[in-house]
């Protein structure tokens, strides 16, 4: 039986962006709860090498919006990357599930063979649309909610790492490993912390 590509990306996208507005409700509540500058968290990341949290976000917004354009063929519009609060990344992520909700079933289904022409690592690169769907859009897609998923689990607390309240209550002892890097003063444009 065929896999509608619909199916296996607008709403698939849309749930998983829900879902991340959700968490970022989590974590603004306990910020606000343990008096943690909100723009610790939103600069925050797992690794110095790694994006902060709101670029992760904005990524995963547009690898929403890029994917379900290219399958039906259509141009992607393009946003500011610009977002610095937890209000303005949760409004990212919603303008994103209103963007794929002007899409039907009609415009995506039956792209499988569709030729999809981007950029890669700085190369062109040409994908039949299951391939692109399948190889690239929704493990991006997936990469970047996990990842900041995983900030939030571990942005900076009075005490230790419970940023998402009932996510992780309980959650200590020998097994957690903690540790709190301070590279910079995020309020200043610094990176922010570090959890590594």
């Amino acid at each position: 039986m065929p896999v509608s590509m619909y199916a296996i990306s607008v709403p698939v996208m849309q749930r998983m962006m829900r879902n991340l507005i959700a968490v970022l409700d989590k974590a603004e509540a306990h910020a606000k709860a343990k008096k943690i500058d909100e723009a610790v968290v939103v600069n925050a990341r797992l690794a110095l090498d790694m994006f902060p949290l709101k670029r992760q976000v904005q990524i995963a917004s547009d690898t929403a919006k890029l994917s379900v354009s290219r399958l039906a063929g259509t141009k992607a519009p393009r946003w500011e990357d610009n977002e610095e609060t937890f209000a303005e990344l949760k409004g990212r992520l919603q303008k994103s599930i209103d963007f794929l909700a002007t899409f039907e079933a009609t415009q995506i289904d039956g792209s499988e063979d569709r030729d999809i022409s981007l950029t890669l690592f700085g190369q062109p690169a040409a994908l039949k649309g299951q391939s692109y769907l399948l190889n690239h859009a929704l493990p991006n897609f997936f990469f970047h909610v996990t990842t900041a998923y995983n900030i939030l689990r571990l942005c900076p607390s009075s005490n230790h790492l419970r940023p998402i309240g009932g996510l992780c209550t309980g959650v200590s002892g020998p097994s957690m490993i903690e540790v709190k890097l301070r590279f910079g003063d995020a309020s200043s444009g610094g990176a922010g912390w570090c959890c590594a």
